[in-house]
Order: C-alpha cells, then structure tokens, then sequence
C-alpha cells in the first residue's frame, strides 16, 4: 500500500522567527523591528472564534525546495498567532508569498495563497482553520526504470515526498486550497512535471490516472510502415513532435541478429517520412526512430516498429542452367547474354570460344565456333547482338579483332574486321554499333554499304559497354571505371548522365553491362553491389533485383525479356533465370 508521508508543520519544522532569541515568536510583540512595513492578519477556528498560539509560516509562492543537491524545507519566517488570533511578519521582501497556518495538533489548517507584498503594509482577510485533506497517486516512468528515481514537491507548501517503487506516492494531513504538484526524476533524460492538485477539506483525494514523467527529448508516436515490393523500398511514418522539443530524428534499421545501423548521414530534419531503399531482399528487420533536440542530443528512447519486416524480392529466382565445361550446355567464362527475338537464350563463352543458344527453359539447342581464325572460329569472343531478322553479330575481342554474322539456325554468314580490343556492340537498323575504348570512339558498320564510319567520344569521356535504345534512338553507354550512365547521340554527343558511386537506388559500384528494352527499360548490372537495377529512360529508378541473398552470385551480365518479366544473368560459368513478381513495365 503506498505510504502518506504526513506533514506535520509543528514537528517538521524549526520554529524560529527572525531576529528571535529564543522560545516562541508571538506576533505582535514589540521586540520584533526590521521594516516599516508589515504583512498581518488573523486566524480563527471553524466557529469564527480566535485561533491562538497558531503556527503561522511565510514561503515563496515558487519555492521548489529540491532545485538544489540537498532538499531544504525552510520557510522564511514564521510565528505563532497570539491571544486574539493575530500574526504579522517585518521580514519579508516584495514578492509573491504563501501563508500557512496549522495548530499544535495539525487537527486544523489553512492555506492562504498568491498574497502578493509589494513593500506596503499588507492586510490580509482573516482565514479559518479546517479539518486537513490527503492527497495520493501514482507516477509512471519508462519501461525498466525504478519509479523511486522520482520525486514530488508541494511547491510553495514545504511538503516533499519520494515515490515508492509500486510508483505511488502520498501527501496526509494538507490544508483545504489548490497545490502546485512538481515531480522531479534524478535522471536528466526526464523533464520536471508540475501539475495541479486541489484538496477539499477532510478529503482523501485519489488521482485515478497514473503521472506519466515527460521524457526530456520525446520519443515519437504513431510509427508506422508501409512496403513497395516493385521498388524494394520501405516508408517509415511518424507523427511531427513538439518543435520546441524535437529539432530532427534519427532512423535506425537493425537486421535480425546484427548491430543497428543508422541510415541517415547527418540529422534527418526533412519532415517526418523517410524511404529506406537500401535494405536487402530476403532479409529481415527492424527499424527505429529516435527524436534528436536543436544541439543533436538524441533521446534515450525510441520509437520501434511492433514487427519485423522482410523484404520481398521483386524478381524471384526460377531455374538456373549450364554449369562450368567445356561441352555442349557448359560453360568456360561468359561474357555476354542476349535474349533473342524468338524466346531463345544465345550465350557467348569467351573462354570456350563459341557461343550456344537454348530454348526459354534453359535447354541447350546447338553451339557454334571453336579456336582460330577462320570463318565460325573465334579468338576470345566477347559480345553479341541480333538484328531484326534474328541474326547474330559476334563481336571479337582479341586476334581476330573482327564482327562475324550467323542466321537465326547458327549458320556463318559473313565477317567485318573492326579492329582488335573492342568490347561491346549493339544494332539498330542498318547499323552496328561498335564500342573501341583503346581508340576511344564508337565504329557505325553499316550493313548495306560494309562501310565504317568512327564517332569519337566527347569531352574526355571513356566508355567500354553501350547499348542502343530502340525506345529513344539513344546510346545507353557505362562510363568506365566512373559507376555513370551516360546518354548520347550516335555521333557521341552528351545529352544526359546519371549516376554515381553508392548503395542506393540509381547509384553504382562496378557497372559490369548495360542493356535496354524497346520500352525504355534500362537493365545494369550493379556487379560490387551484388544486383541488377532496372530504371526507365532517362533514368526513373523502377526496381532491382538482389543476386547475393538467395544466389550468392555476382552478377556479370544480364538481359531482360521483351515482356518485362524474366532477367538472365550470368556468374562466369552458369545463368540463373529470374522472373518478376509484378510486371516492372507499369
């Protein structure tokens, strides 16, 4: 049961008035000068009668008497009421100033509030004594805290109290009028609290709803969350705080049975939404938000998520086929993958020197090449692209230095000598598209005519992988060893770029291919952070799709269906077939 700490004026307190040498201080007497000016008045009983030999106490309106290291319940005079049941007091400054008065038993009391001094002799109305009141309640803190950390003052009425650890605390035999409550915790992250309490006479008054200690910095409220499987983002939301309290937040996301990490670099004060589009698809976690004041102190709470959340992938893994080899259906070292027009995978095998194609499943169909330099030979090829009758250009990357064509059957057709060291090619129309970073240009081989034409690159730029939209009529081309896309024209005229070294959506490290769709999808292979991204032209981030999670790949090259729907990719010696749980063209 919680204790009442009763406070018995006549005991508690050294009965001293000032400039008194001894026994008690009647008022009234004239051994008592200091000022010209006096506070008086006169107590009675409840019959109107004179109440005698009262003590009377001075106290600041606005006395806490825990603000300092040590709880000091002094009053700043005091007397007793002589025969006729008077008081004064000479000692007192200007001020606002609460007269108590309580007999020798504490049977009766009175508290007159808010008298204001203003250096002029102050009358003040007589009071009766009444039968005293008691106050209880409880305090609560914080989850894991000890409710005997807090304290309680009656401001003003020399009463004090320390919390019990059930949180309830108590103040017996109190005057009737109405109290300033404060409650202090002896932890700084916990602001004071006062409130109003107000006691009837020969009432024990309960506070039915618990005191709940205001933390310094407030933890946010209303945290909720909500998921875009197609962009793998996560939205977090939360109710706007006090500015006077809350200058920013922090969010945290933690993975189950990992450290916590803070996602924002600096002080999020962007408002009171933030998307995560960093967390990692098949993994589990949680997330926290924490208030941070104007000088960056964080609050000691925060708020959490009640569930963990999982991040679903947008594109799930189906079939994988192939496997290290050199026979049919196996691979060396790929290096390119392409998704025909037809529904056939054709995969180039720079180590194997040939390429194979397979049927939408993964079934191995036929390969063509081997070593050398002769027609349907091979040294060290390293890209592929179909026009649009279904025939495929092989571009080589060594020796040769050369582009051969076969038909849609695997039948050799005709060679174009480009030069060794070239790295990728693409088709549009007539042309094919041959990228040369040792020469730093972009070849046109013109198809009718067998004739080429060179586009050097501009401004500096340095490019090893291209392709050409057929959405924008637009090069697609990866700035080497520089995590950009960059856009142009076929003449290698800079119109935008995108794009920097980073883990989040539209940033890269270590592009390895790029590829496009007739829609204006752009497929690259963010290789160092182990996933594909898919962003629409000219550079909207649309959703990706992570290869470590559930693989463990990293991914070398990828193609994407004409329907949006199924990604290749490629570790070098297998290609994992990936399919999309919602169409990423919408």
């Amino acid at each position: 049961m919680t204790k009442l700490l009763l406070v018995a004026f006549g005991l508690l307190f050294t009965l001293n008035c000032s400039n008194n040498s001894g026994g008690d201080d009647i008022a009234g007497t004239a051994t008592e000068v200091k000022n010209s000016a006096v506070i008086s008045g006169r107590v009675t009983n409840n019959d109107g009668m004179p109440a005698a030999n009262v003590m009377v106490r001075f106290v600041s309106k606005d006395h806490d008497p825990g603000a300092g290291s040590t709880v000091s319940l002094e009053a700043k005079d005091s007397c007793l009421t002589d025969a006729n049941g008077y008081y004064y007091t000479n000692a007192l400054t200007s001020g606002t100033w609460n007269i108590l008065a309580a007999n020798s038993n504490n049977s009766g009391k009175v508290y007159v509030d808010s008298v204001v001094f203003t250096g002029d002799t102050l009358k003040v109305s007589d009071a009766a004594l009444t039968v005293p009141g008691a106050v209880r309640g409880s305090v609560k803190v914080q989850r894991g805290d000890d409710p005997k950390i807090v304290s309680v003052y009656v401001i003003g009425a020399l009463a004090y109290s320390m919390v019990e650890g059930d949180g309830g605390f108590g103040f017996g035999s109190m005057a009737k009028g109405r109290y300033k409550l404060r409650f202090r915790a002896f932890d700084p992250k916990y602001e004071v609290l006062d409130t109003v309490v107000d006691i009837a006479s020969g009432v024990n008054k309960s506070i039915d709803s618990p005191i709940v200690l205001p933390l310094r910095i407030p933890t946010p409220t209303g945290l909720r969350l909500s998921y875009n499987t197609l962009k793998q983002s996560v939205t977090l939301q939360w109710d706007a705080m006090n500015p006077k309290k809350v200058a920013g937040y922090n969010i945290y996301r933690q993975q189950v049975d990992s450290a916590e990490k803070k996602l924002n670099p600096v002080v999020f004060k962007a408002g009171t939404t933030f998307i995560d589009s960093t967390a990692i698809q098949d993994l589990r976690y949680i997330y926290r938000v924490a208030s941070v004041d104007s000088i960056g102190n964080e609050g000691s709470f925060k708020a959490v998520w009640k569930d963990t959340v999982t991040i679903e992938p947008a594109f799930k893994l189906v079939s994988t086929f192939g496997g290290p080899g050199t026979g049919d259906g196996k691979f060396s070292s790929i290096k390119d993958v392409k998704y025909l027009k037809d529904g056939r995978i054709a995969v180039v095998d720079f180590g194997s020197n040939k390429f194979q194609v397979f049927d939408s499943s993964g079934t191995f169909i036929f390969s063509r090449g081997s070593y050398g330099d002769g027609s349907g030979q091979f040294n060290s090829p390293i890209a592929i692209t179909e026009d649009s009758s279904g025939n495929l250009y092989i571009l080589e990357f060594l020796g040769n230095g050369r582009i051969q064509k076969f038909n849609s059957a695997g039948t050799y057709e005709k060679t174009w000598s480009v030069g060794a060291y070239c790295t990728d090619i693409t088709y549009d129309g007539n042309n094919i598209f041959v990228v040369d970073p040792l020469n730093k240009c972009i070849k046109h081989l013109n198809l009718v005519t067998d004739t080429i034409t060179i586009a050097p690159f501009q401004d500096g730029h340095t490019y090893d992988k291209v392709s050409y939209s057929l959405f924008s009529r637009k090069l697609i081309a990866v700035e080497d060893h520089e995590d950009k896309i960059i856009i142009m024209d076929t003449n290698c005229t800079v119109l935008n770029q995108m794009g920097c070294i980073g883990t989040s959506n539209g940033q890269f490290n270590n592009i390895f291919t790029i590829s496009t769709t007739k829609s204006g999808l752009m497929i690259i292979t963010d290789r160092d952070n182990y996933r594909v991204q898919l962003l629409r032209e000219p550079g909207e981030f649309i959703t990706k799709l992570y290869t470590n999670s559930s693989s463990g790949l990293r991914p070398t090259c990828s193609d994407i269906s004409t329907d949006n729907r199924h990604i290749y990719i490629s570790t070098g010696t297998s290609i994992f077939t990936y399919f999309a749980s919602s169409n990423v063209n919408k």
